[in-house]
């Protein structure tokens, strides 16, 4: 009989076997084709049994539910595939999360940067946190509308990109944060300069005020006033409380939000060294929405006035995508290694360390296979 905790160790498995790939392509500076295959084959199949997250559990209740005819949390659009076009659970992971991870690879597609690279970083430093929710299919899709949006002109991509950055709402309401970040990297990727940084540094105290003066109003809104709101939604993200986290979460977390802070930094330090100047479009567009998304995000780092960490994480999770491109152009180029080191270092401590916890707290886990 499989156990939790067997399912646990494959995915610590997969994702040491990506490290080993990673290792080997850092060592001689290049990734290959057949090399990429297999971390893209490990990837999926990662992302098919997260089991190292309670979310898997719970996505799986929830098909049986909707199979049955009841209500769900979940979007329309994931309705749909589990009453029309999935009939097991396996299948609803393959299209969701297999969608997601082909999105991620033709967003990634578009950019100046080695395609096979940008997997490879993300696989190593966001991998787990992509494989377990259901809002990495949004993420995906935004930054894939950002992409054609960035990468090449022309109407037809315009065109294409807005109907897809607007359809990633559809796949998950946090999305609306994504799209902001997606909007304002695009006006300002290619006039953000020191002044414009140091302006956005400043003002971060007062977003703070602000954010606590109307979040609870803003998230609170009767549907009546506000019916694209999903009270209920904004309810629980505001109520979930973090406070009781032992230590080994808190470690991880400590691990996580270091990963961002590090990207973060070093994109300042780009910046008022200069080097941003020569970045090539899209990854100029890529770089300032990682910053931009750890930036919006943090605002929510603080509890303003409620609980207002599930938000934090939510948010700074739509970083990922558009860091990966960031810190594969860093190596690709060169561009402070001994920074770039730390910041992979850092994510692939992150990642360890969760899915090594994970596999403690399966030994005891009330779920079953």
């Amino acid at each position: 009989m499989i156990e939790v905790i067997h399912v646990v160790l494959l995915d610590l498995l997969l994702y040491l076997l990506i490290l080993l790939i990673g290792y080997n392509c850092m060592q001689t500076g290049k990734i290959s084709k057949s090399q990429f295959v297999l971390t893209m084959f490990l990837f999926v199949i990662f992302c098919l049994y997260p089991a190292w997250g309670g979310d898997y559990f719970h996505y799986r209740e929830s098909f049986q539910y909707v199979r049955q005819g009841y209500g769900t949390h979940m979007e329309d659009v994931y309705v749909y595939i589990i009453q029309n076009i999935t009939s097991t659970y396996f299948m609803f992971r393959l299209v969701v999360w297999g969608g997601a991870s082909y999105i991620l690879y033709k967003a990634y597609k578009n950019t100046e940067v080695d395609t096979y690279l940008s997997i490879l970083i993300f696989s190593l430093l966001f991998l787990p946190r992509f494989s377990y929710a259901r809002v990495s299919l949004a993420m995906a899709l935004t930054f894939l509308g950002m992409s054609l949006l960035t990468y090449k002109k022309g109407f037809r991509n315009y065109l294409l990109g807005i109907l897809v950055l607007v359809g990633s709402f559809f796949f998950h309401k946090s999305a609306l944060f994504g799209i902001g970040v997606v909007l304002v990297s695009i006006f300002l990727y290619d006039r953000i300069g020191k002044k414009t940084l140091v302006a956005v540094l400043i003002s971060f105290p007062v977003l703070i005020v602000v954010a606590t003066n109307f979040l609870s109003d803003f998230l609170l809104l009767d549907a009546e006033d506000f019916e694209m709101i999903n009270v209920e939604s904004g309810q629980n993200y505001l109520t979930d409380e973090v406070a009781n986290k032992g230590i080994a979460a808190r470690i991880i977390d400590f691990l996580m939000r270091a990963t961002y802070y590090l990207i973060a930094i070093e994109y300042l330090i780009i910046q008022f060294k200069g080097q941003y100047k020569t970045f090539p479009r899209s990854v100029k567009a890529y770089a300032t929405a990682s910053f931009f998304s750890i930036v919006f995000a943090s605002i929510f780092a603080f509890d303003l006035g409620v609980s207002t960490q599930t938000i934090y994480s939510r948010f700074i999770f739509f970083g990922m995508i558009p860091s990966a491109v960031f810190v594969a152009y860093c190596v690709k180029e060169k561009l402070y290694p001994k920074w770039t080191r730390l910041v992979i270092a850092m994510g692939i401590a992150s990642m360890l360390f969760s899915l090594l916890y994970a596999c403690y707290l399966a030994q005891n886990s009330h779920y079953t296979w």
